[in-house]
């Protein structure tokens, strides 16, 4: 009686436990997207034309919209409201690659990125290769592209491996904060070094939880990015030479 009773005691510590802890990151998410949304700017508060660019003729373009959503007709099977927070995350992604065009990118994700998928199709890949970027049998979606050819979850199982055989720089790079620390911080590690002055670094969910956040706030304290944008869902650092002093700054998506 006494073992079955402890062990109910245990039980319910456990649980009141976990039920605190969730309580605790949603109050953290909630605490800080207030901030976000009552402090973030738009492009009409950017004096950096480098910035004010990439609204313009990025994140706001209505043809990169337009394309995801008729690229997702033919690779998604499973299409999510035009206002869902997913959504409105494939939207921004989209828009940063079709922006920038990378010839190399590696995603690290704990979903099914459809934004690469859509623009690996719009860049000349069959449909059948855009469909085998799925996730793994461990829940991961990690996958790429390098100069022409995707680049396939089993190909990115050592990272490390991979980074040592790179002859180019790395242009584009995702990488979930919802994922393992170790695994998140150890993706930083191998990949930063292998970024150029014209590389984009992305963190995803930044503000899921504290410790999402603190692989942020370790990234924002390396010395190699230029431009850090806080768009509450996302991270982004840009290795540009074009400013010639770092800046910060706290955007709206749209």
């Amino acid at each position: 009686m006494c073992l079955v009773v402890g062990k109910s005691c245990t039980f319910a510590l456990v649980f009141q436990s976990e039920r605190h802890s969730e309580y605790m990151d949603t109050c953290f998410f909630l605490k800080n997207y207030l901030k976000h949304f009552f402090g973030a700017k738009d492009e009409y508060a950017l004096h950096s034309p480098f910035m004010f660019n990439l609204f313009v003729n990025g994140l706001k373009s209505k043809t990169f919209r337009k394309e995801l959503l008729s690229l997702e007709s033919e690779i998604v099977c499973k299409r999510h409201c035009l206002l869902s927070p997913k959504k409105r995350n494939d939207v921004f992604l989209y828009s940063l690659l079709r922006y920038f065009s990378p010839r190399h990118i590696l995603f690290f994700s704990s979903e099914r990125e459809s934004s690469l998928r859509c623009y690996l199709k719009q860049s000349g890949q069959s449909l059948a290769d855009c469909k085998s970027l799925s996730l793994n049998s461990q829940g991961l979606f990690a996958a790429g592209y390098d100069h022409g050819k995707c680049v396939l979850s089993k190909t990115l199982q050592s990272i490390g491996a991979y980074c040592s055989d790179l002859s180019s720089d790395i242009d584009f790079v995702l990488i979930d904060c919802r994922l393992p620390k170790e695994h998140v911080l150890h993706y930083v590690d191998c990949l930063l070094p292998h970024c150029g002055e014209e590389s984009v670094f992305i963190l995803k969910n930044i503000y899921y939880d504290k410790a999402c956040n603190s692989v942020f706030r370790e990234l924002k304290a390396n010395k190699r990015w230029k431009v850090c944008a806080d768009f509450f869902s996302f991270g982004v650092f840009f290795m540009t030479s074009r400013p010639l002093q770092r800046q910060e700054y706290s955007l709206c998506k749209r």
